[in-house]
């Protein structure tokens, strides 16, 4: 039996967004512009073979034709309109590989962005600084005490700690 007619997939690289954390998160500021987005050129591409965003399974943005001076390995930029995450909420991004020749297309792997538009702080800040009481072991009224002796004393030093405190705070004092 010959393997000419067997079709292998193609090895396709995920999408870099170098901007958002490891765990797709985009901050707040990064959503006031386009999102760069890197695409590898793929080992089977030739001049005339062209990729498109796909963000959720839909095509997106513009395509970007390889050409004669592209090398495979290489990165290429494009990018993701910062419109097309408006709401809060994961979207799945990947890419559309082409041939010009034929009508094949290949879909990449995706990466998952996340988009969070609370407010900075707003929800979380409170079960964070909860727990991290409850795991030093201290207790609201010397929080409460240390937030005030800092406002007190913000622009001298305070090596020892707030009043009544005659070491440097740690959880085990």
């Amino acid at each position: 039996m010959s393997d000419i007619n067997v079709k292998r997939p193609l090895p396709l690289s995920l999408p870099i967004v170098s901007i958002a954390y490891p765990d797709g998160l985009l901050k707040s500021a990064d959503l006031s512009s386009p999102i760069p987005v890197l695409v590898e050129m793929w080992e089977a591409a030739e001049p005339g073979y062209y990729f498109q965003l796909t963000l959720n399974g839909e095509l997106v943005g513009d395509i970007r034709a390889f050409t004669e001076t592209d090398k495979n390995g290489e990165l290429f930029t494009v990018f993701l309109s910062e419109d097309l995450l408006a709401e809060h909420g994961n979207y799945r991004l990947g890419y559309m590989a082409s041939s010009p020749y034929s009508d094949s297309h290949t879909p990449s792997p995706e990466v998952t962005l996340k988009v969070d538009r609370s407010a900075p702080g707003a929800a979380l800040l409170a079960p964070m600084m909860l727990q991290t009481m409850q795991s030093a072991s201290v207790s609201p009224d010397w929080f409460q005490a240390t937030l005030a002796w800092n406002r007190a004393t913000s622009s001298r030093s305070h090596a020892t700690g707030p009043p009544g405190l005659s070491t440097p705070y740690s959880p085990t004092n």
